[in-house]
């Protein structure tokens, strides 16, 4: 069975605990007395920000020697989750443009897995801002931006990736390589930036 530690000290639980969720849960429930919430996981030294995500607690705790759990405020999770979407959403835009390079170097196969790659991250990165909205209470999704409201920003990624995917499955390579750089790596960045601005400030 998982050892459960919270923030750094051993935490048995009053019954067995089945899955890494029924942990989490645990663990917000006893927090709660002392108005904190779990902020941040760590199952076996790996560090898991979509925590809350039905993969990760949907998982047996007794697949992990060692469940480490954080705790903060509210604030804090939201902040921790916003800065952690910016900082992938950038990285993904520039890995967008990396792919659109090997598409037109006629790397067509290690193209197609990148760009699988950077699908799955965009994925995560929703369930992270995701996350920002539950410990905040409200929907980030709809609050107005520079570069927009997030809801808008992920409505353009989704059309962007329907974009990039007709083309591929017409092997137009090429178009594939000007989607990801003007279209798709663009909007990333403009995520990025507005996940910078909803962060809620640190606490003084």
């Amino acid at each position: 069975m998982a050892t459960l530690m919270i923030d750094g000290r051993a935490h048995s639980g009053e019954k067995p605990l089945k899955t890494v969720g029924d942990l989490v849960a645990a663990a917000d429930d006893w927090l709660a007395r002392s108005g904190r919430i779990v902020t941040e996981l760590r199952l076996d030294g790996v560090d898991e920000p979509a925590f809350r995500e039905p993969q990760i607690v949907g998982q047996s705790a007794s697949a992990y020697s060692e469940v480490r759990i954080e705790s903060g405020t509210r604030a804090d999770l939201a902040l921790r989750c916003l800065h952690e979407a910016g900082d992938a959403l950038k990285s993904l835009a520039e890995a967008a443009a990396s792919v659109a390079d090997l598409y037109r170097l006629g790397e067509i196969a290690e193209a197609n897995r990148e760009l699988a790659a950077i699908t799955d991250g965009i994925g995560t990165a929703l369930a992270i801002t995701g996350a920002a909205s539950l410990g905040l209470g409200v929907d980030l999704g709809t609050m107005a931006t520079s570069e927009g409201t997030l809801g808008d920003l992920t409505a353009a990624t989704s059309q962007e990736l329907q974009g990039l995917i007709s083309a591929q499955l017409e092997s137009d390579w090429e178009g594939t390589a000007d989607m990801l750089i003007g279209g798709l790596s663009p909007v990333l960045r403009r995520w990025s930036v507005a996940c910078s601005v909803l962060a809620p400030p640190s606490p003084c």
